[in-house]
């Protein structure tokens, strides 16, 4: 299945690649990954639009923490992007930092 995440063009390791799996209300399942997967102890089972508000709330405070994690951030326009079924931290004109990866897909059984 090619889902567009080539692991070899990837800035994400693969070994260090973490994933949840959540099973949703409506029958979707949603997918999670990325790098602050584990820094991040958010509800995903909740919709996308408060999601979004939870993740940006989240990038604010890890911003404000240290001036190491600042420097993260430096020379980059960081936002959240949301798109028709999945969410994802990108750098603005330059594309995913592969921080935090949200999909929502049907899985037929």
């Amino acid at each position: 299945m090619d889902n567009g995440l080539k692991a070899a063009e990837s800035r994400v390791d693969p070994e260090d690649l973490d994933i949840k799996i959540i099973n949703l209300k409506n029958g979707m399942k949603r997918l999670v990954y990325g790098k602050l997967l584990k820094a991040f102890d958010l509800d995903y089972t909740q919709d996308l639009d408060s999601l979004k508000v939870d993740i940006e709330l989240s990038l604010k405070r890890l911003y404000e923490s240290s001036l190491l994690k600042r420097l993260a951030f430096f020379n980059k326009n960081v936002f959240v992007y949301q798109g028709n079924n999945h969410l994802d931290i990108v750098d603005d004109g330059v594309g995913s930092l592969n921080w935090l990866i949200i999909e929502d897909h049907y899985v037929s059984s």
